[in-house]
């Protein structure tokens, strides 16, 4: 299902997840130059709106390299977070 079409709040629990950062960076890099060679500025932004080839965060547009660190650092906070879930497990047992 397209970025585009969900609603306000499905779309904050999209973001939730990094592999959803992986797929607009994907997106991006395989239809960035595509659009810009095929297809009028209007269509272009309804595109890059519809399929979420670019995340929003507080009205801030993330690029790749954006991604990148919100990949990064989701992904340490859920290493983090499974460390201590592991410890707290292992002093029960």
């Amino acid at each position: 299902m397209p970025y585009g079409t969900l609603s306000k709040s499905a779309q904050f629990v999209v973001k939730l997840f990094p592999s959803s950062y992986e797929a607009a960076s994907l997106r991006s890099l395989l239809l960035n130059k595509l659009s810009k060679k095929f297809l009028p500025p209007s269509s272009q932004y309804q595109m890059i709106e519809y399929l979420g080839i670019h995340f929003k965060i507080h009205g801030y547009q993330l690029n790749n390299y954006s991604n990148a660190l919100m990949i990064m650092g989701m992904s340490i906070v859920l290493i983090g977070l499974g460390a201590v879930l592991a410890n707290r497990y292992q002093r029960k047992s």
